[in-house]
């Protein structure tokens, strides 16, 4: 019985902290991350890390959380056999499913979203542990997909996401008029020609 109520907890717990990491550091954006610097948080930097290269920490969260997934449930399984009736065993199998998507899933992820810049610090020493713990692993799946993705490199922001920033600041009533006309018509100076 320990085994199994062990084999539950544990999938849960880990499952739960790595939907957290992952909401956080996927919702966290670079101005947040900025003021983070700017205000010598040391976490700052290592989101910023993070997001530079995020083949790393992505890695780290998912072969953790497939490997508390693939092999908690394993031994969940087979230690709910030899305690209860295995004959029940679709009853646990269906059950315990709804128990991983809510407590693993869904719940984590919303409070990994709403709650990102409380949570960013912890969450950064949290993905940084877990990046070097399992390092060899990590370094393996990012040469994998590095070979997948090739040279590609990600814009930061676009001309776009720019003007569609200072509209909604605008529509909002956080930037002024004038200023987001600016910030839109500075945005579209490299098509001008003279």
């Amino acid at each position: 019985m320990l085994l199994f109520v062990t084999a539950v907890s544990v999938v849960l717990v880990v499952s739960f902290l790595c939907s957290i990491f992952e909401s956080v550091l996927l919702s966290l954006t670079r101005p947040q991350i900025e003021l983070m610097i700017n205000a010598r948080k040391r976490a700052g930097r290592m989101l910023a890390g993070f997001k530079e290269n995020m083949d790393v920490p992505i890695a780290a969260i998912l072969i953790l959380n497939t490997a508390a997934h693939t092999i908690g449930a394993a031994v969940a399984g087979a230690s709910y056999s030899n305690v209860f009736d295995s004959s029940t065993l679709w009853i646990f199998s269906i059950l315990f499913t709804l128990a991983v998507l809510l407590f693993t899933e869904i719940i984590p992820k919303t409070l990994g979203v709403t709650y990102a810049k409380t949570l960013a610090s912890p969450v950064a020493h949290g993905i940084s542990w877990l990046s070097r713990l399992l390092w060899p692993l990590v370094w393996l799946s990012e040469k994998i997909s590095r070979s997948i993705r090739g040279d590609v490199e990600m814009q930061v922001t676009s001309p776009e996401e720019i003007r569609l920033l200072a509209f909604l600041g605008q529509s909002e009533g956080i930037v002024a008029s004038r200023t987001a006309g600016m910030i839109m018509g500075a945005t579209q100076l490299r098509h001008l020609r003279v």
